[in-house]
């Protein structure tokens, strides 16, 4: 049971950065304004991209984004 006052966060988010099938970077975040800040995009770039419409370029060496929601988040 937590302390009344503690500050906690779920990690709910999970992005994947891959080239050519190879995962290039991976790492879970609570928000998409977390990943967004990361990626240097905006928040509306970020939700376009998890709801599907902006597409990803499909060049030989362009980076394939994965965002996915977690079912169970996580508290950290």
């Amino acid at each position: 049971m937590r302390k009344i006052g503690d500050i906690t966060q779920k990690i709910c988010w999970k992005l994947e950065i891959s080239v050519n099938d190879n995962i290039v970077y991976q790492n879970e975040y609570s928000t998409l304004r977390d990943i967004a800040s990361e990626l240097g995009y905006s928040y509306n770039i970020v939700s376009e991209i998890v709801m599907g419409r902006k597409k990803n370029r499909q060049g030989k060496y362009d980076a394939q984004y994965s965002i996915k929601k977690l079912s169970d988040c996580q508290e950290c």
